[in-house]
């Protein structure tokens, strides 16, 4: 028995809204998780027979997403450190709004819609650039940002041995060892001791670690480098090498694969070459083996590299 105030039919309407949650909750919800990409969320609800489903982290619930929110999807900002092409960067990068780029490397950015910020300077290393930065914000430097920053300029720059180190280079590596308490001779050595070994490190991992790709006219090609303190192995491994750089072809689009080997003891540079024989033929450099080549006081990349592997794509295009 109900004793009501209202009429019969509104005293309805409230009794069925009466009912206990426990009663007509879901117990085993459908969610969206806290990291769930646009559209992967949009995917889910667009799939739920749900207007709108919660956002979770783990047991933390964050918010409710409807459907109103996939009207228009929204860009992350995003910021190029060390490389200005989006064949470089990130996956989804040219779907991302670029607010600034900090680097070193040639100029060949995406067009963007506004004005951004750029600070592109023909340093040794990014880290230089970066630490500029902090030294022109007046931002004091800990000991591990130091440590970060002193490891990229001496790494990028074999401990400043490279041709493309500046004195910019020494002036920001001699302030961060003094911040770190170490010296940049020393702690050098000791970075590249901890080089990578060919005989223990993978032949993917060799390729991707500092793997950049370029486009000259349509015709694609990419690099990758890593240091060692010997070449030793490489004998044995040159053909697993060659195997993924020709997956790596694949993989990122690209006609022509290389990798190439620094030993920063003996400053030399081996290069394994795939996919393009026409290409590898108008190399300047002594063929040792088939797919491989002596680049003898190659030590940069982007110096002394790149601009023979442009001259070639020039000649093939």
């Amino acid at each position: 028995v109900y004793i009501s105030e209202t009429d019969t039919a509104e005293t309805i309407r409230l009794l069925r809204l009466s009912a206990p949650v426990k009663d007509i909750m879901n117990t085993e919800p459908e969610i969206i998780p806290a990291e769930s990409s646009f559209d992967e969320a949009k995917e889910l609800l667009v799939n739920s027979r749900y207007r709108g489903l919660p956002v979770f982290k783990d047991d933390n619930f964050l918010g409710v997403v409807t459907r109103r929110c996939f009207i228009e999807k929204p860009k992350k900002k995003l910021v190029l450190v060390d490389h200005n092409e989006i064949s470089q960067s990130v996956p989804g990068a040219e779907q991302s709004d670029i607010i600034e780029i900090i680097d070193h490397h040639r100029v060949s950015p995406q067009p963007t819609k506004t004005p951004i910020y750029m600070n592109i300077r023909p340093v040794g290393s990014t880290c230089t650039i970066v630490f500029n930065h902090f030294e022109a914000s007046g931002i004091k430097i800990d000991s591990k940002t130091g440590l970060l920053l002193l490891s990229g300029i001496l790494s990028d720059t074999v401990i400043l041995k490279s041709p493309t180190t500046t004195a910019v280079d020494r002036v920001a590596a001699e302030k961060l060892s003094k911040i770190c308490g170490i010296s940049v001779e020393n702690y050098g050595k000791e970075l590249l001791a901890n080089s990578a070994v060919l005989t223990k490190t993978s032949a993917k991992d060799l390729i991707n670690g500092d793997f950049k790709s370029y486009d000259m006219k349509g015709f694609a090609f990419g690099v990758g480098q890593v240091e060692v303190i010997t070449f030793s192995g490489i004998e044995e491994l040159k053909n697993t090498i060659i195997d993924e750089l020709l997956v790596t072809c694949r993989k990122k689009n690209i006609d022509w694969a290389m990798l190439l080997i620094t030993d920063v003891i003996k400053e030399n540079s081996l290069l394994i070459s795939a996919n393009c024989i026409e290409a590898e033929n108008k190399l300047i450099y002594k063929k040792l083996d088939e797919n491989l080549f002596d680049l003898p006081g190659v030590l940069s990349r982007k110096k002394q590299l790149l601009p023979e592997l442009f001259r070639v794509c020039d000649e093939l295009r």
